[in-house]
């Protein structure tokens, strides 16, 4: 089994695969202060609940955004699992074309999104990543990472203004009834739901107008499923894109092969659950 891990600035996520299926998965929160026994001990606790022991996983692929903890995550998988992870590192391997200034610059989330994007959906494409940050990574219709934008995410920016404004209390951030909110509450929920989605789809045009094509767009990232209802220039939103992407980079490593290529590549074929 696969053991694949992205490493957020606010979550951790877990998955495993057995051959192309995702078997478990598992998101918590980003503590960057753990030592690398609470991040082994942690590994093989959500394992458990599975079913699924610690010999059982063969390899641990890993997408990090957090330079800090990656010396606890290297030293858990080698003390728990007796196995060497293998990081994503743009800028030192090529994983997808990319024409960007410095690639050792990019996210290694934003890489393992575009991978996942092009073999599971084709070009052109946008990838959302409603995280921490909000990242829009954009992809020629030759398949090629030319680069994106990024905003403060939708949590960043709702801690950002709660902090900063005294009489504004945190409310919960989903789609309210009226875009006029006639209450505080509302005026927030309206202000994030309908400002982000408002955003979203002018970036999506202006994007589209930059490449002169008609790009797929896809969400993902914690927050992308708030906004399936309000922004239908989104067409695809799969919360499991990293974890694929994970996949596909270790399949093309380690076994010399991608079996989604051929069959999804520009959308064709069954795609992965």
């Amino acid at each position: 089994m696969l053991l694949v891990i992205d490493v957020g600035n606010t979550n951790i996520v877990l998955g495993i695969f057995k051959d192309s299926d995702v078997w478990g998965q598992w998101r918590i929160y980003t503590n960057k202060s753990m030592t690398s026994d609470e991040v082994g001990l942690l590994m093989i606790q959500l394992l458990a609940t599975k079913g699924i022991n610690k010999e059982e996983i063969s390899d641990i692929i890993i997408s990090s955004v957090v330079p800090s903890m990656d010396d606890s995550l290297q030293r858990s998988c080698l003390g728990y699992f007796s196995l060497e992870p293998y990081f994503v590192r743009p800028g030192q391997e090529e994983y997808i074309a990319v024409a960007y200034g410095i690639p050792a610059e990019l996210g290694a989330d934003r890489v393992v999104n575009a991978v996942a994007a092009l073999h599971l959906y084709g070009a052109p494409a946008i990838i959302i990543d409603f995280g921490t940050a909000t990242s829009f990574c954009v992809l020629s219709r030759e398949g090629k990472y030319l680069g994106g934008c990024i905003f403060p995410g939708l949590q960043t920016s709702a801690s950002a203004l709660f902090k900063a404004a005294e009489k504004l209390v945190p409310v919960k951030i989903e789609q309210p009834e009226k875009v006029i909110g006639c209450t505080t509450t509302g005026a927030i929920q309206s202000g994030f739901f309908w400002g982000f989605s408002a955003m979203v789809e002018g970036m999506v045009a202006k994007i589209s107008d930059e490449l002169q094509d008609t790009p797929l767009v896809i969400a993902t990232g914690g927050n992308a499923h708030l906004f399936q209802a309000g922004c239908p220039v989104i067409k695809v939103f799969d919360e499991q894109l990293t974890l694929k992407g994970l996949y596909l980079i270790y399949q093309n490593k380690y076994k010399g092969k991608d079996e989604y290529e051929d069959k999804d590549k520009h959308g064709g074929g069954e795609k992965p659950r």
